[in-house]
């Protein structure tokens, strides 16, 4: 797929534009390249970050990736060149270089995200996955109604709605997300159903929300005084090169 043609496609999948044909065919090609599926899960990944710097650590080591792959040296090692590698554009490519050349300055903010030894992990930790970076390829008037009592943080009424769709549509992979985070958030939380949730899909390697779904179950388990389920998934997340979820995963295993 040609370099520009691909761009967009990805732009179009990540904002729930492809449609039909084009959305079946995209996932397919998600399923079988591996180097396609890690560039939809960079673009997903920086959008995420733009959305949220209270993830501080995991941006800077996300966009040195990004930079490496992307950026040519030219604009770290002189920040008026403007020569660039021409994949990715609109606000992914502007926010990477520009937050790039902050990096490389040594600008960015020191201990963002400090922890505090006395609080409770899971407290520290979790965060529910925003709901706006949960791809959708069809118009849905009945997701986006549970989308919204789920930003309106009314998670009883979020899951009652979801567990009746998830009966009628067991493959929403989206839907399952917002489910887990959903049991997660309940005052108290239903930590055997999040676990329940996320299992099958941090099982699934060719889930898109694959390492999504590993975070929030090694939380589940953490919640859950399983710490010794947790450490194995929180290993593993820590020796991927890059995403979300590397550096905190490396942070909460000194916790443990």
């Amino acid at each position: 797929m040609e370099d520009n043609i691909k761009q967009e496609r990805i732009e179009l999948y990540l904002t729930g534009q492809l449609k039909d044909k084009d959305l079946k065919e995209f996932e397919q090609t998600l399923e079988s390249n591996e180097a396609f599926a890690q560039d939809v899960e960079i673009m997903r990944d920086l959008e995420e970050a733009m959305d949220d710097f209270e993830y501080e650590k995991e941006l800077s080591s996300k966009l040195k990736f990004l930079g490496k792959k992307y950026i040519t040296e030219d604009i770290v090692e002189k920040k008026s060149t403007t020569r660039v590698v021409p994949i990715f554009r609109k606000r992914w490519f502007v926010a990477a270089t520009i937050l790039l050349v902050v990096i490389a300055g040594g600008l960015l903010f020191q201990n963002a995200f400090q922890l505090n030894a006395n609080t409770d992990l899971f407290a520290t930790y979790y965060k529910s996955y925003p709901s706006d970076l949960l791809t959708r390829g069809e118009n849905d008037n009945a997701y986006s109604e549970i989308v919204e009592l789920y930003n309106e943080n009314d998670f009883i009424a979020t899951v009652s709605l979801l567990e009746k769709r998830l009966t009628n549509k067991p493959n929403d992979t989206a839907s399952k997300i917002l489910l887990g985070n959903s049991y997660l958030s309940l005052e108290p939380a239903n930590v055997e159903k999040a676990i329940e949730t996320f299992k099958p899909l941090a099982d699934d390697k060719k889930n898109v929300y694959n390492e999504t779904a590993q975070w929030y179950l090694a939380l589940s388990y953490i919640q859950n005084k399983q710490n010794e389920l947790a450490e194995p998934i929180l290993k593993s997340l820590s020796l991927k090169e890059y995403g979300k979820y590397p550096k905190l995963a490396k942070e909460l295993l000194k916790e443990l």
